[in-house]
């Protein structure tokens, strides 16, 4: 019966491992599909810059030999004016490389993110400040304007925060979640501390999305995610009231969310 229930015990544990490890393999998989599409798209923009910087340049230098063709020069100050304006010419064009190169690295820093930092989401392009990192979760707290959201770190791109933008940020943000989120979330088979996880990120993104009610999938069974579905709705601030299902909605298997 001790080895029996020693076993049991190591199966359900390689069990949860088995799941965490699918789980992360999942993380990294998107990561490295992210990676190569924003690597693709930089490389394409780069291209069409490169093209347009190469065309103007052409034409400036066809420009600049046409000139001196027609030129009659009569002096050695003539010679000098002429190559003056040429030089010019070229300082301009130079000038145009730099402001490219510029716009392709403006706003972007350091990778490591740190609390007060101004961060953009990549998934939307939305703006914020992070004011709370959990190292372990890889999360980070953003402030955007009167709105807190929560998001993993490798989804946080580093950069300077443009004066007045919470707004727009605002509204951007509220647009995208509005189109991704689902007004239901299945917690069903998760751990205790990772339903509780997955609920506080998702009700921030419902309330983003101006959902009015949602519903929490955590099942009958023993009742222990109920009551770590519950714990969370008490003390949410996104939250303004919650109920059990009746039983055409699922019963005491679900939960019904009314957000503010």
């Amino acid at each position: 019966n001790t080895e029996r229930k020693k076993y049991n015990s190591l199966k359900e544990e390689f069990s949860v491992k088995e799941k965490e490890a699918s789980t992360l393999k999942e993380k990294y998989d998107k990561m490295v599909n992210d990676l190569k599409e924003e690597k693709a798209r930089i490389i394409k923009e780069a291209r069409e810059v490169a093209t347009e910087i190469i065309s103007t340049a052409k034409k400036e230098s066809k420009n600049i030999l046409k000139t001196l063709k027609k030129a009659d020069f009569k002096s050695r100050s003539d010679v000098d004016r002429k190559g003056n304006e040429v030089n010019e010419d070229f300082q301009t064009i130079d000038e145009l490389l730099n402001q490219e190169e510029e716009k392709q690295t403006e706003n972007l820093v350091d990778q490591k993110i740190s609390v007060g930092d101004e961060v953009k989401l990549k998934s939307v392009g939305s703006r914020g400040e992070v004011v709370d990192i959990d190292e372990d979760k890889q999360e980070a707290t953003i402030q955007a304007g009167i709105i807190t959201v929560k998001a993993q770190l490798n989804e946080l791109q580093k950069v300077d925060m443009p004066d007045d933008k919470s707004k727009e940020m605002v509204k951007k943000y509220k647009v995208s979640k509005t189109a991704k989120v689902s007004p239901s979330l299945d917690l069903r088979g998760e751990r205790y501390d990772t339903a509780q996880r997955l609920l506080d990120k998702y009700l921030d993104d419902v309330f983003l999305a101006g959902l009015k009610q949602v519903e929490i999938i955590h099942g009958k069974g023993t009742g222990v995610l109920r009551e770590a579905v519950q714990n969370i709705l008490e003390n949410h601030q996104h939250v303004d009231d919650f109920r059990l299902g009746r039983q055409a909605e699922g019963g005491s298997g679900v939960t019904i969310v009314s957000v503010k």
